[in-house]
Order: C-alpha cells, then structure tokens, then sequence
C-alpha cells in the first residue's frame, strides 16, 4: 500500500467547485453566500474533510470568536490551541529580549506568517534555526519549497489560505479588557519579533523594502478596523447612557446615569461588538489611508490643487471626486500572495476572486512598473453582509514601493497599472463568477479584449527617501489616460508618511522600521539594489546577522 503524499503536496481548494455555475445567482453573489464558502479554499485538513469545533456548550459557537457568516475559526485553533486559556498573542512589552520565549515568538511568527508571505531563508545544520523550522512546519504553518544542495539553504514559505488569514486577522483586531491591549501592543511586538528573527533567522525585507511597505498596508487595516469600533462602541456608550438617565429622571432619581464599573461596560461594549463581527467587514478605502497616512494628511490632500489642474472650479470637483471615490470603494485584504509570472492585464472576475479571497497581491520578481495590488469594490451604496456583489463595480489599488535615499525624479513615478480588460459572463457550468456581465462579441464571435472605464488609485511608496524642504510627505494628483481616471498619491519616507501610525504603536517602533529595511537611521545607502556603508559609520549588528544568515550566541532555541 502506498504511502499518502506530504501533507505540503496536498492540493489547494479542494472544494473549489462551490463556486460553480449550480451555486450562482443571474443577479450576483449576496455577500454572506460568499464569506460562507471560504472554508473551502486552502489545504484540506484531516481525511480531506476540514473540521469543525464547538465548544459543548453552544453548538452554533465556537471557542475563537466572532463567526464571519459561518465561516468557522478552527483551523486555526487547531494549529495553535494547545491549552484553552492560552492568550493566543501576549503582550510583550515588559518581556526583555533575552527572555522572549520561542513559544511567544513562534505563535506571533505563525499568525504573521498568514498574512504576509514573510521571506525566510535559513542555514542547515544550526541546530537553532533547525528546532525553529520543525516548529513552524509540524504546525503546517509554513512548508519547506526548497533545499539547495550546494548551499544548504532551506527555503519556507507559507500558502494562501483565506480562512486562516481572516482567523489570524482576527487575532490581531480582538478585544481583551482595555482598549490599549490590542491592536497596537500586537502590531509593536510583531515588528519587534520579525526584527529579532531578522537577525537570528535570516528574514529578508524584500527587494526595495516591499516587506516593510505589506507590514505597513497590512498594519493599517487592522488599526483603522478597530478604530472603527471603537467609535461605534463610544456611540453605543453614549445612546446606553442617555437612555439611562433619562429613564431615572422619569422615575425621579437625579443622581446621574452613569455606573461605577463605566471602564468595564466599555470593555464589553467592545468585545460585544468584535463577538459580532464589526472588526471583519470590509473597510472603505477612506478609512484605511486615513490610519495609514494620518487624517489630517488624508484631509488636506483631500482638498488640495492637483497638479497641473489650473482652474479652481475644475481642481474642485476633481478633489471631491477622490474623496467620494475613498468614501465609496472598500477592502478586504487579510494577507499577500505572490504572483507566479508577471502580468500585463486583469479581469474584473479575476478581481472579484481575489476580493473574494481576502487577498491582496504582489507581483512577480520582474513585475514591471507596480510591486502590489489590492482589489476594491466601489459602491456607495453598500448594504454590508446584504449586498449583491456586482462583478462590473470592482477596481484596484496598485502600489510601487522604492527603497533608496536618492529621491525619485517625478517625471519617473508614474505607475502603469495593469489593464482591465472586459471578460463577459459565459452561461457555462464550469463559471465561477461572483456577478455577470452581458456578452460581449466581436463580428468573429469571439470574445472582446477591449480595456474597461476604470478609477483606481496608485501610491508610489518611497521609505527610505529624505524629504527636500520644498517637498511634501504625501502630495496629490490626478490623470485621466484613456478610459482610465488615476488618483495618484506620493508618500515620501517611512517617518514623514507613515510616521503618525508608527508612533501610535511604541516610540520605538520607527527605529525598528528602519532596521528592517536594511538601515539605521541613514547609515547605509541603497544604491543600485546594493549596501555601502558611508565612510566611519557601521551597518547596524542587527542587519549583519541578519544578510549573512547566520545565528549568533543567545539565540532563541
């Protein structure tokens, strides 16, 4: 009797085929339906059936909550559950380094790890780099690519799998008591923890820093999430408390509605809140770059002159456009996943998918002229987990990430976006659409490949740049090319751009940032996709060990 194959070589979406022709609505996919079939995408799990838990006490509930429809948690609880009063993610912060524990670590590592493609090259034969790859791999949160024989080198990886993502996502945007557990301890000490493998395990950035930029994009989805919440709980405390005092002045007691225990109630108030979901719906685009390039930087770019528009009435109406157009269109990216060859152009159903999936993309190593895209649907009319998803309503944001000291000259930051082009829906059953479009034919009865009316917005990213005084962090502009309209933003420097978001988590944090992308603070120069250190100054030990992949005394077992 043979053997079954490595649980690594097992298929991806084995239960793909919900999505067929059977399972559609002619008038589009309702949300829920679609969150409801996410299960079904991933590795298969025990006899290719994927388990289900419940806790005993309530059978529609399981022990990691809230539910995303009745999409269950428990692949992740199965990998990361060992002990049911475990606090999945700790707060570190009076933890020093020399006493972080590889199982604190390893549990952070695993749950980033679902969400950006973490690049992790380490040595064979070190026994600490070794007892950290069975960790990761006998808990199937990473799987071995490649060995290179000449060089020993172990090559890991970790697959798309949207569930998990979502359940890891989930991790980082729960609410436990105070409102300062959460969040921003979980994204500081993950920064902390990627530096520390960084220079223990090899952890790259990426070419160009892309590493840090998905660490950034992917940050501000969960900040913004529960900054939501936390202003629908503030309502809710509000209208609770209004309501209670105007119930004791009717019954004629006037000292007052408010209860001792106020922190307490706003700590459930939260948590109820999360049970049901509210950090897991999709986020307006709005929102998101509001938390990533700060809100008054968001505002004013808002409502500032576009370059080139010269006609005050004519720049009006172009900035109102961007706002309804961030207010309107909305993500749901959880994690990245690498692209296996460049692409030219995209389908709006290939978008739908990916929006489907939670994901957000990154090109392939010689992807030209944009790093990531993240798929959006805009509709200003979005009715939450009710909402017919229409396949024509999808666009993107594409992002280019650059990572050296020498600015890059304007004229050069133009982003050439992939080209959408029109895929009608075909009456098949083998379709796995979200929502149709009519056919559309050429005189040859072939399908039509003419490019789509689009608005999208693009963000060239430059993290290590140093601003000139005449420059702004983050600068606006639109162009029209085509039938494509582009809001183009400019974020110069990982401390002016993104600064405002950094320094929510730790003070500390910008020193880290800089680290992972390969320098301290201007002491090395990116040049020509090389280091060179500048005449008396030292490459920070931490980045050494790092590139060298090597590990030194002390580190984690």
């Amino acid at each position: 009797m043979a053997l079954p194959p490595a649980f690594t070589k097992l298929p991806l979406d084995v239960y793909y085929d919900a999505l067929t022709f059977q399972e559609q609505d002619k008038h589009g996919k309702v949300w829920r339906d679609i969150l409801q079939q996410l299960p079904f995408f991933g590795r298969p799990l025990l006899g290719n059936r994927h388990v289900k838990f419940s806790s005993g006490h309530d059978p529609s509930k399981t022990q990691l909550e809230p539910l995303v429809g009745d999409v269950s948690l428990a692949k992740l609880q199965a990998r990361l559950v060992f002990d049911r009063e475990i606090t999945l993610l700790p707060d570190l912060s009076s933890v020093s380094d020399g006493k972080l524990s590889a199982d604190a670590m390893d549990r952070y590592l695993a749950a980033l790890s679902q969400r950006v493609p973490l690049l992790f090259i380490g040595l064979q034969g070190n026994l600490a780099i070794e007892l950290f790859l069975q960790r990761q791999v006998s808990t199937h949160f990473r799987t071995i690519v490649k060995i290179v024989p000449s060089t020993s080198l172990i090559i890991t990886a970790t697959p798309s799998e949207p569930l998990l993502s979502i359940a890891a996502t989930d991790l980082f945007r729960k609410q436990l008591g105070k409102a300062a557990h959460g969040v921003l301890h979980r994204w500081r000490d993950s920064i902390r923890i990627i530096r520390r493998f960084r220079k223990f395990y090899g952890f790259t950035a990426g070419l160009d820093g892309e590493e840090m930029a998905r660490l950034l994009l992917t940050m501000a989805t969960d900040i913004s999430s529960v900054d939501e919440l936390e202003a629908a709980a503030e309502a809710k405390r509000i209208a609770r408390d209004r309501s209670k005092v105007t119930t004791k002045c009717v019954d004629g007691d006037k000292s007052g509605g408010l209860t001792e225990s106020g922190e307490e109630d706003d700590s459930e108030i939260r948590a109820e809140l999360w049970r049901n979901g509210m950090t897991l719906q999709p986020l307006t685009l709005w929102s998101w770059l509001v938390v990533l390039l700060g809100d008054a930087v968001v505002r004013a770019t808002a409502f500032s002159v576009p370059e080139g528009r010269a006609s005050a009435t004519r720049s009006k109406r172009v900035k109102s456009d961007f706002e309804a157009f961030a207010r309107s269109a909305r993500i749901t990216f959880t994690h990245f996943v690498r692209l296996p060859n460049n692409i030219r152009d995209v389908s709006k159903r290939q978008l739908s998918q990916w929006f489907a999936e939670h994901v957000a993309i990154f090109g392939a190593e010689r992807q030209e002229s944009w790093d990531l895209l993240i798929p959006v649907y805009v509709d200003d009319s979005c009715n939450g987990p009710d909402t017919i998803i229409d396949i024509t309503k999808f666009s993107f944001v594409v992002i280019q990430v650059k990572n050296r000291n020498a600015l890059v000259p304007p004229e050069k930051t133009r982003i050439d976006p992939p080209t959408v082009l029109e895929e009608p829906h075909v009456q098949d059953s083998g379709s796995a659409t979200l929502a149709g479009t009519d056919s559309s034919r050429d005189a040859d009865g072939a399908k039509s490949n003419a490019p789509e009316p689009l608005e999208y917005l693009s963000i060239f990213m430059q993290l290590n740049a140093v601003l000139s005084q005449s420059q702004k962090a983050v600068s606006y502009s639109c162009s029209q090319r085509g039938k494509m309209r582009a809001h183009e933003l400019q974020a110069i420097g990982i401390e002016h751009a993104f600064g405002e978001m950094l320094r929510r988590l730790d003070k500390r944090t910008i020193d880290d940032a800089y680290v992972l992308l390969g320098t301290n603070r201007s002491t090395l120069v990116f040049e020509e996709e090389a280091y060179h250190r500048q005449k008396g100054t030292d490459i920070d030990p931490r980045v050494a060990y790092g590139r060298a992949h090597k590990s030194p005394p002390g580190a984690p077992a």
